[in-house]
């Protein structure tokens, strides 16, 4: 995917790929394929926003000025930190990683 011809080879085969085209082997429509295939794509740039926005949110001096949050209202500094910490605990707990 690196070098210039493939990323043509690869753009112009996504060209000619047509919304009723007949998959070769297992189930998938085109739709859902190219969607299954954006979303490998997307995974790798998507874990290193998430980073980034966990370093930024990290950098944030706890006791400046938060947002009101949407559904618990007017929180603390020290409160927004316990339920990033606690949503972002949840979900990686869910996926099978656990704190060390």
């Amino acid at each position: 995917m690196w070098q210039d011809a493939t990323q043509r080879e690869m753009a112009e085969r996504l060209a000619r790929l047509t919304p009723d085209a007949a998959a070769q082997w297992g189930r998938m429509t085109p739709a859902r394929m190219v969607a299954h295939v954006t979303q490998s794509f997307r995974s790798a740039a998507d874990v290193a926003r998430l980073q980034d926005v966990m370093q930024r949110f990290a950098a944030k001096d706890p006791k400046s000025a938060f947002p009101e949050h949407a559904a618990f209202g007017r929180l603390s500094g020290a409160q927004w930190g316990v339920l990033m910490y606690r949503h972002t605990d949840h979900h990686f707990r869910q996926f099978g990683v656990q704190p060390p």
